[in-house]
């Protein structure tokens, strides 16, 4: 299946103010990110293994330039998953592991400062139940970068309620990933976000507008 690109970066003439844009970096986990994780245990995801590197060097970047990267991990703990996820669970034989301090649910290969950020989230959005968006407006957020994994389920989900939140959304193609037999999945993703949700974009472009 072809994905039809409408480029609306090209050329564009941007001026951000690091101080307005923060940074999510959603997933980056032993379950997506490690190869003995629990999606390197089951399919190849060379990509999402490298990614962490990509992410650490961007990030640096961006907080010294006085941007705010957050970092997001999906802890799947089933007394704190909400009534109807976790019915969903039942249903479709999803297992996740039941101790939330299970080592795949650690953050993997981020470089992450002792006073940065970080948020637990019980579900692939994540803006439910938690305080996400109280903290961007508490730091006058304007600009939401997205960055992670995977690209067609919970960043696309980020982006899109973030969108919906009032932000003006940017997804970082270069700093996402999914499973390495699923990029026809992230390709169309990313078009739909682009289309409808925000600007899909390159570090390389977001950094010559800061």
């Amino acid at each position: 299946m072809t994905t039809h690109w409408q480029d609306y970066t090209s050329g564009l003439k941007l001026r951000l103010e690091p101080r307005e844009c923060a940074l999510l970096v959603i997933d980056v986990q032993n379950s997506f990110c490690s190869p003995p994780g629990a999606t390197g245990r089951k399919h190849a995801n060379t990509r999402m293994q490298a990614l962490p590197a990509k992410i650490n060097a961007f990030a640096e970047t961006f907080r010294k330039a006085g941007g705010l990267p957050i970092y997001i991990r999906a802890v799947t703990d089933a007394k704190a998953r909400p009534e109807n996820m976790r019915s969903l669970d039942e249903l479709k034989g999803v297992r996740f592991p039941a101790d939330p301090n299970h080592s795949d649910y650690s953050f993997h290969g981020l470089d992450i400062p002792e006073d940065a950020i970080t948020l637990e989230k019980r579900c692939g959005d994540a803006f439910a139940s938690t305080n996400l968006k109280q903290m961007l407006d508490a730091y006058s957020i304007k600009y939401v970068l997205v960055s992670g994994v995977r690209t067609e389920i919970c960043v696309r989900r980020a982006a899109e309620r973030a969108c919906s939140e009032g932000y003006f959304v940017f997804v970082l193609r270069d700093l996402c990933a999914t499973r390495d037999a699923c990029a026809e999945h992230e390709d169309q993703a990313l078009m739909f976000l682009n289309a409808y949700s925000g600007l899909v974009t390159t570090t390389e472009e977001i950094t010559g507008w800061l």
